[in-house]
């Protein structure tokens, strides 16, 4: 269909800290690389931290950048 865009979805890592938060970011632009909106999947999140508000928000602008929306899920 016209007007539909392509969607990733990445699944989030079961930790997203201080300690694990650029690892996180590395899968999320290679997820963003390929093109299109990104669905993150937060439902198997179990340990976080602020980190993980830094990591969403960061995602949120290498998204626009690229003409792309992320959407948060689980």
């Amino acid at each position: 269909q016209q007007g539909r865009r392509e969607v990733t979805v990445h699944a989030l890592p079961a930790e997203v800290t201080m300690h694990s938060a650029s690892a996180a970011l590395r899968g999320i632009e290679a997820a963003l690389a390929g093109g299109g909106d990104l669905t993150l999947d937060a439902s198997g999140l179990v340990t976080l931290d602020s980190s993980a508000v830094a990591l969403l928000l960061q995602a949120q602008r290498l998204a626009r950048s690229r003409g792309a929306r992320v959407v948060l899920q689980g």
